[in-house]
């Protein structure tokens, strides 16, 4: 079971971040998540946060309960403590074509969040501009997004970013 839901992850990920997810997609997750997922039918929240030019730095999401996820590269550590979550890194491709477009791009993923106020941090590690988009989509998937472009970070420096979640 743990392999089907990382691919819905992965399959949530690219719909989340590319657009907010359609009633044929939604139709779609219900067939193939099967009979043990149903909450998933009912409640497609999620926060998605993707950082751009991901050789520049490291993300940490801290949830209303201080649970973290992500990887701090200032302690060495990393942290899956946020149920229904994902941390990795994946090539920056093109939604419809699949071509390759440039650097890698980070994705932090949390399905069904509790609601309340989330902390993020970019530590960097390397020096350069970045782009980070936060796109939050409430159960009904209607998605609020945020998109922070050309922010300069350098080796050692914290970017902190808060924001509230609501269902």
């Amino acid at each position: 079971m743990k392999r089907f839901l990382f691919l819905s992850f992965l399959t949530l990920s690219f719909l989340f971040i590319c657009s907010p997810i359609t009633a044929q997609e939604k139709d779609y997750l219900t067939i193939n998540l099967g009979p043990e997922d149903k909450e998933w039918m009912d409640d497609y929240s999620g926060i998605f946060i993707v950082f751009y030019f991901s050789p520049l730095g490291e993300m940490v999401m801290t949830d209303p309960l201080g649970r973290k996820l992500g990887f701090d590269p200032i302690k060495e550590k990393e942290y899956e403590e946020i149920p229904n979550s994902s941390y990795a890194v994946y090539p920056d491709e093109d939604c419809e074509t699949g071509e390759i477009l440039g650097d890698p791009r980070t994705i932090l993923m949390i399905v069904r969040p509790v609601e309340g106020e989330y902390q993020l941090e970019v530590i960097g590690i390397g020096r350069g501009n970045y782009t980070l988009t936060i796109a939050l989509d409430d159960k009904e998937s209607n998605q609020t997004k945020e998109i922070h472009e050309k922010i300069l970070i350098s080796p050692g420096a914290i970017h902190t970013y808060k924001f509230d979640f609501k269902k």
